[in-house]
């Protein structure tokens, strides 16, 4: 496998996963994303593998990839849910501290998260499941995903 390297330091806040099986499934190869929106990179860190070996990636691939990583200075709730229940929890803990003690806030805090997580995993799961089945034999671009 080779690897296209990342050219910026940052924090990864969208990944353009339909461009990257777009430009896969034109080389005839696939692509194993390796940083997931949220995660902090540094330039000249792996982006992604290419497979079969024998497609080594070359200026090309890096000029292709590059607009499908934004990285910027700080991170987003865009496509990094991670960082929106960070957010939540963060000011839950502080509406509960001595100096506040704001059970209000609290509450809403609680329902907006119960929300997030019915969002993130309620209704999506079983959604993803039925469309990727279809297209499973051509699939072209490989993600792990983390439970935070």
């Amino acid at each position: 496998m080779g690897a296209v390297l990342g050219e910026r330091t940052g924090y990864v806040v969208a990944v353009d996963a339909v461009a990257l099986i777009d430009l896969a499934t034109a080389h005839h190869t696939v692509l194993r994303v390796l940083p997931q929106a949220g995660d902090f990179i540094v330039a000249g860190m792996a982006l992604l593998e290419v497979a079969p070996a024998g497609d080594s990636p070359h200026q090309g691939w890096r000029r292709a990839i590059a607009p499908c990583f934004m990285v910027q200075g700080e991170r987003s709730v865009h496509q990094d849910a991670a960082y929106g229940l960070q957010q939540l929890v963060d000011v839950a803990l502080r509406a509960v501290s001595p100096s506040m003690q704001d059970p209000t806030t609290v509450v809403s805090c609680v329902d907006h998260l119960g929300a997030l997580l019915h969002r993130l995993f309620g209704r999506h799961a079983g959604h993803a499941r039925r469309a990727l089945r279809p297209t499973l034999s051509s699939l072209r671009s490989v993600s792990e995903r983390r439970v935070v």
